[in-house]
């Protein structure tokens, strides 16, 4: 197929009449979470920000993944009634850059962000599909019939009204807000002592005690109370405390709201290399958790590796179960729950035939510490396995998507040096074809 689109808008540019395509075409893909993916369509975010880059320029697909990040101003902008778009796509946009520097408000400034620059967004009918990781490519028009119709709301917002949508309150905040005035003092009263009695100085005191400690309210708190917030920020309710302390984690908390839920690490453990094994890198066992998902089943597989490879590491024999404790608060859970358990040991499975871990009896260890520990033969397969048949994709894209799913988080010279064999012996086994700085899966 053919790369490249040509549509066909209306004069303000936000809606495609007709898909415009000659023949067809495989477009560039990118999935984003709601509200973001929204948003863009609205033309209201100008930048995506990512933790890689890529040297397209051009159209690309929007897809609406079927995750869901709340707040309080977005749920404030949308109201409860919103009917989202989720698990499909949404429209398509013009990516006219990738910078470091931008001044748009949605660009996140921590000097490790790429800022995917975004114009010209017109929507298409929701064609419902499941969405991947990077970039990738779908064949468009689709051959898949649209979804159901839905209630696009294109209300333009009032002026100032998002302008802090990416800027969240703290999660003990929230947390506050949402609980009756009586249920609030018993459990601030149980963490702190000579709260106010005033009720809004009361909040004041609990946050700016607690900004932090977002986990040690979360201990104290019932389902009910969990519920009850996860209510409050347009989120279904959870059938167990496990699931709702995951929901209310992704939802609501960020790095800073965790800053003094320190997990214990052992210093001889942690590698003093910071840029990881042999170029690729690995983070050191970070000293916060991390913001969890709503939900263990929608976490991409590539992160679970990642977190398997960084719960293994250094640790030489240990317990299965262990390892499964150790990976659970790599993705941020307080605890490893039953249903967490069931889900992570049918990861583990997958991870011990990547060789991210392996097996000795009732005992693992990490299996491999560097891209150097696999043979050349052990990376072509993993790079073919890790495409579809007539994908036609950049190399570093394929380079990157087979190291995430090796549970590996960059991409290095020493990668690309390992990958440049497997890439030839594909090619001369037929495997792939090379085109320019792309390959092309044989079908």
């Amino acid at each position: 197929m053919q790369t490249g689109v040509v549509a066909r808008s209306t004069d303000d540019g936000k809606q495609i009449e007709g898909s415009g395509v000659i023949g067809g075409f495989d477009m560039k893909t990118l999935s984003v979470r709601q509200p973001w993916a929204d948003l863009i369509m609205r033309g209201i975010k100008d930048v995506e920000n990512r933790t890689w880059t890529t040297s397209y320029r051009g159209p690309l697909l929007i897809h609406a993944s079927k995750t869901f990040v709340a707040g309080p101003v977005i749920a404030h902008f949308y109201g409860p009634e919103h009917e989202w778009e989720q698990g499909g796509i949404v429209g398509m946009v013009d990516l006219i850059d990738v910078v470091t520097d931008s001044q748009s408000q949605w660009a996140h400034d921590d000097g490790q962000t790429f800022h995917w620059v975004l114009a010209n967004p017109r929507r298409v009918p929701f064609v419902p599909m499941n969405g991947k990781l990077n970039l990738y490519e779908t064949p468009w028009p689709s051959a898949t019939p649209p979804g159901r119709e839905h209630h696009r709301d294109d209300r333009v917002p009032a002026e100032g009204a998002l302008d802090e949508a990416d800027d969240r309150v703290p999660a003990v905040e929230v947390v506050a807000r949402a609980l009756s005035r009586e249920r609030f003092f018993e459990i601030a009263n149980e963490l702190l002592s000579d709260l106010s009695r005033d009720h809004e100085q009361a909040i004041t005191e609990f946050v700016d005690e607690l900004r932090g400690a977002f986990h040690e309210v979360l201990d104290v708190m019932t389902l009910d109370d969990m519920n009850l917030v996860l209510k409050h920020v347009e989120l279904k309710p959870r059938d167990d405390v496990d699931a709702a302390i995951a929901a209310l984690a992704f939802a609501i908390a960020t790095e800073e709201d965790l800053a003094d839920d320190v997990i214990d690490t052992d210093d001889d453990d942690v590698d003093a290399d910071e840029d990881g094994e042999d170029g690729v890198a690995v983070a050191s066992s970070p000293p916060v958790r991390r913001a969890a998902p709503a939900d263990i089943g929608t976490i991409d597989v590539d992160e679970v590796m990642a977190a398997f490879r960084q719960a293994a590491r250094g640790q030489g024999l240990m317990e299965r179960i262990d390892l499964l404790r150790g990976v659970s608060r790599e993705l941020g859970y307080a605890r490893l729950g039953s249903t967490i358990e069931e889900v992570l040991r049918g990861h583990l499975r997958a991870a011990v035939r990547r060789r991210v871990i392996e097996a000795e009896g009732e005992q693992v260890r990490a299996a491999t510490t560097s891209i150097d520990n696999y043979s050349m033969e052990e990376l072509r397969d993993a790079l073919v396995m890790g495409l579809h048949r007539g994908q036609r994709i950049e190399r570093e894209d394929a380079i990157r998507q087979t190291v995430n799913g090796l549970g590996f988080r960059r991409v290095t010279d020493n990668v690309r040096t390992a990958f440049k064999s497997a890439f030839n012996s594909a090619i001369r086994q037929g495997l792939l074809e090379s085109g320019g700085a792309d390959i092309v899966v044989r079908s």
